[in-house]
């Protein structure tokens, strides 16, 4: 495994990427250092950088992290949704609103690494392609799959920038408007 830029991840680097998340989620990516995940991790600096040799490995293993996390998610929230237009695009709204509400770290993380060095990113980016040929695949209505989708877009871009203007109740009638939309035809 080359260290923090494959998918599996020793515990030891978890908890490294963990404390990395944690850091953008309460205070910006601008405060991402190896200092402050040394310190927020409870390993020394030469601890970090033994697991990923600098900050761009770093943060190209938090974008591995989140991508691989929302992968495992997605999978088996598709096993609910086997009755829709397209179970992966159905599924991507769950995940999306429990991330939005529980882990808004995902959106952060990859608007640091896309600004920083936007070459990191591409893990996600071939995540969502993938989305996207499943989607297309499983649309009866590409071009409504691919509104929905937008709209997901939009959501974690609002999100990532701290701009939303939608309350929580606001965001779940719009999430649930798009599984609407998605729900098979009797």
């Amino acid at each position: 495994m080359e260290q923090g830029t494959g998918g599996t991840f020793s515990a030891s680097q978890r908890a490294i990427l963990e404390a990395a998340l944690s850091i953008v989620c309460r205070s910006g990516g601008m405060n991402l250092t190896i200092d402050a995940v040394a310190a927020q991790s409870g390993f020394s600096k030469g601890g970090v950088l033994y697991n990923f040799k600098s900050k761009n490995l770093l943060i190209c293993g938090m974008v591995r992290y989140l991508t691989h996390q929302f992968d495992a998610e997605v999978a088996l929230a598709r096993l609910r949704h086997q009755d829709t237009d397209s179970p992966t695009l159905s599924a991507m709204i769950d995940v999306t609103e429990r991330w939005l509400n529980e882990q808004q770290t995902v959106s952060r993380a990859v608007l640091v690494t896309s600004v920083q060095t936007p070459s990191l990113i591409e893990p996600f980016v071939d995540l969502m392609q993938g989305y996207r040929t499943q989607i297309a695949a499983e649309s009866a209505d590409f071009t409504r799959a691919m509104v929905v989708l937008s709209a997901l877009d939009g959501l974690h871009f609002c999100d990532a920038h701290g701009v939303s203007l939608m309350s929580q109740d606001e965001r779940r009638a719009v999430l649930n408007w798009m599984r609407n939309l998605l729900k098979p035809k009797d």
